[in-house]
């Protein structure tokens, strides 16, 4: 990840301890409960950044999504929900269409090939797609 830096100390966590490895126990001791939940959520969230388990979704529920096929107009849909698991281990997105019926699984990684969080974007994949079958045909 371009220009990162860790903030937090990587072996240490607020834990209410006696025994501190981050700053005295004192500290430990007076720090407001929030700041202690803030810190130790950026220690997971930086945990992740490292050994790459942190997921960077380009959508989040509610957005609408531009799918382009060649050859037909762009499908407008709304993200229904987000998952993750062994059979979707970087994420599927799950969608209502906008215009008629239907449900359909994007999958993350077609992110700015086959569909696309901005209709500009997606009208200008679509003109590419035009030109190269006017190239060939």
């Amino acid at each position: 990840m371009k220009d990162y830096n860790r903030w937090t100390d990587k072996e240490h966590k607020y834990k209410g301890c006696v025994d501190c490895t981050y700053r005295n126990c004192q500290y430990c001791d007076d720090i407001v409960e929030y700041e202690k939940e803030a810190y130790n959520r950026l220690c997971d969230l930086e945990d992740k950044i490292e050994n790459g388990t942190l997921k960077f979704m380009p959508c989040k529920v509610g957005d609408m999504l531009y799918e382009v096929i060649e050859g037909m107009p762009i499908q407008e849909w709304k993200v229904e929900s987000i998952s993750f698991n062994r059979a979707y281990p970087n994420g599927v997105i799950w969608a209502a269409r906008i215009n008629g019926f239907g449900h359909w699984k994007f999958w993350t990684e077609d992110c700015g090939t086959k569909w696309f969080t901005d209709k500009a974007e997606a009208g200008a994949k679509l003109r590419e797609l035009k030109e190269k079958e006017n190239e060939q045909g």
